[in-house]
């Protein structure tokens, strides 16, 4: 216990130091052939999570700006279970940002961003990202970013899916 204490204060002097928490970024990105408002239609739907997203099995109220809500993670992508966010941001057709506190106060932290891109083609780059940071960063990042690389990839393909379908 003695040892994780110092590592913990030694982390904390570290980024104390520097005037900042460093951040990491876990980035995926799919291409969909699909108009805009479909794929942001199926975004905001949180009814409809279970039914397309293997990440998310479930979210507790509406996505709009400024709610908070209640998601279930597959456990198969994260050791998390359920996790409480707030929709910070949401430009419809452009992006959306959940903010959440995985762990306690700045420990550890994530910001999750969902954007699209119109390409010169007619079809939508979209990008599904987190950045990560707090003291904790640099413990946690080998055990987060493989499951967290997974789950967004999984979600990608299913989100291509289900807005081509529609």
């Amino acid at each position: 216990m003695k040892k994780i204490l110092i590592l913990l204060f030694f982390l904390l002097g570290v980024t104390l130091f520097q005037g900042r928490i460093n951040v990491k970024t876990v980035e995926t990105t799919v291409v969909i052939d699909a108009p805009i408002k479909k794929i942001w239609q199926v975004l905001i739907e949180g009814d409809a999570y279970p039914n397309w997203n293997p990440l998310i099995s479930k979210v507790s109220d509406d996505i709009y700006e400024g709610n908070k809500l209640k998601m279930t993670l597959n456990p198969e992508f994260s050791s998390e279970g359920e996790v409480e966010i707030k929709v910070g941001q949401l430009w419809f057709g452009k992006t959306m940002v959940w903010i959440g506190r995985p762990l306690m106060t700045d420990l550890l932290s994530g910001r999750h961003y969902f954007k699209t891109e119109e390409m010169a083609d007619g079809k939508i780059k979209f990008i599904n990202l987190e950045t990560y940071s707090g003291i904790l960063l640099y413990l946690a990042m080998p055990f987060i970013e493989p499951k967290a690389r997974q789950g967004f990839e999984a979600m990608n393909a299913a989100l291509k899916a289900e807005a081509e379908r529609l």
